[in-house]
C-alpha cells in the first residue's frame, strides 16, 4: 500500500470530495507539494463522457490529483468562491459552452486554452454564497428524494407481498 491517496477521476454523481472519499493509494516520491489537493480546489475533467467538476471539501492529506483531471484553485477568495466555480462550472449553460469546444470523435477532449475561454459570471459575493447555498439545499433535497423513493419502492413491495400472501 501506497502511501499517497489519489484522486484520478470525477466520480459519476459525486461532485464533492470528502474525506472519507474511498481513494486508492500509491506510492508516490514526485513533487507532492505541486500536486497536494486542499479544500477549496475545484477538480475538472477535461476528457471524456462527462466534463463535470468536482468541489474538495476535505480529503485525507496527502492526497494528490493525477491526469486526466485539471486543479483549479481560486487566488482571490474575496472575489470568488470555489462552491460558486464548481457549481457554475456544472451549470447546464456553462456545460453548453464546455461541450461546444470539445473535440474528438470517439473522446472528447477540451483544451485548457479552449476552457480558459469560456465566460463565466461573476456576481458580488453576497450573490455568489446565496446561489451556492440554494444548490446545496437542492442537492441535498435529490439525495433525500431518493431515498424516500427507495423506502417507498421497499414498503409497498413489502405490503403487496404480505397482501399475496393472505389470498388464499
Amino acid at each position: 500500500m501506497g502511501n499517497v491517496r489519489v484522486v484520478a477521476t470525477v466520480p459519476g454523481d459525486s461532485d464533492v470530495l470528502t474525506a472519507d472519499a474511498e481513494l486508492p493509494r500509491i506510492a508516490f516520491d514526485g513533487n507532492l507539494p505541486k500536486l497536494q489537493l486542499e479544500m477549496g480546489d475545484v477538480l475538472f475533467r477535461p476528457r471524456g463522457t462527462s466534463t463535470k467538476a468536482m468541489y474538495v471539501e476535505s480529503a485525507q492529506a496527502p492526497c494528490i490529483f493525477a491526469a486526466p483531471l485539471v486543479r483549479m484553485r481560486v487566488l482571490d477568495r474575496q472575489r470568488l468562491d470555489s462552491w460558486y466555480l464548481q457549481w457554475a462550472l456544472n451549470s447546464p449553460q456553462v456545460q453548453r459552452n464546455i461541450n461546444a469546444q470539445a473535440k474528438g470523435s470517439m473522446i472528447l477532449m477540451v483544451s485548457l486554452l479552449s476552457l480558459r475561454d469560456i465566460v463565466i459570471p461573476v456576481p458580488p459575493m453576497e450573490v455568489q454564497q446565496r446561489i451556492v447555498e440554494v444548490a446545496r439545499l437542492q442537492r441535498e433535497e435529490r439525495v433525500l428524494s431518493a431515498k424516500l423513493a427507495e423506502e417507498t419502492q421497499r414498503y409497498t413491495e413489502q405490503a403487496l407481498w404480505a397482501a399475496a400472501q393472505k389470498v388464499r
